[in-house]
């Protein structure tokens, strides 16, 4: 398989573009599934990207901050719900075990504390979340982004919030925050791989 490629999926209104870098006319599939051949890297495809007037495209690709507020975003009641919820912890401590409001949370404590506030009952842990989700190639906001060793060994979630964007709750000493991630499945996210993603 080739190597991982840098993805940004733009979300603007109900429309939604996928930005590859350095591939043209490769079939959706095909590319989320890592089967094409060599590319450039995110910042030269930037680059040529501004040269050909889509300034803002490149922005976007090569900002590392993006973190929209989830009002920002299209989408339905229950992901609204389920954004807002994890939102409302921003700054709560890390607490392993952790699933109460204010008084910290792990991270699949506050997937599924978040996901009960919009009245969408799923397990505990990490791992029984992933099993039980309908499993998505591209998540939308409020969709679970899984990571870890494998399928079968998932140690970490959080709640996507854009494209390489998730809230969530990384270790202790840590808070609820944005953090960022490449989103393309198999891709590397400190020591662990992103495994996929589930959505309600």
């Amino acid at each position: 398989m080739a190597r991982p490629l840098p993805v940004n999926l733009l979300m603007a209104g109900t429309g939604a573009v996928l930005l590859v870098s350095g591939i043209s006319g490769e079939p959706i599939g095909k590319v989320l599934q890592g089967e094409f051949g060599d590319v450039k890297g995110t910042k030269q495809a930037a680059l040529e990207n501004a040269e050909r007037g889509q300034a803002q495209s490149a922005q976007m690709l090569s900002s590392s901050t993006f973190a929209p507020s989830p009002a920002s975003l299209s989408t339905g009641g229950g992901s609204t719900s389920i954004l807002s919820a994890a939102k409302s912890q921003l700054g709560t401590p890390y607490k392993w075990g952790g699933e109460q409001e204010r008084n910290g949370f792990d991270c699949s404590g506050l997937t599924q504390w978040s996901y009960e506030q919009a009245g969408i009952h799923i397990p505990r842990t990490a791992q029984e979340q992933f099993n039980v989700m309908r499993h998505s190639a591209i998540p939308g906001p409020g969709c679970l982004a899984f990571f870890g060793g494998s399928r079968v060994s998932v140690s970490h979630v959080g709640i996507v919030v854009a494209p390489g964007v998730m809230i969530d709750a990384t270790h202790t000493g840590a808070f609820v925050e944005y953090s960022h991630f490449t989103p393309l499945i198999g891709s590397m996210w400190g020591s662990d791989r992103l495994i996929g993603y589930g959505c309600p």
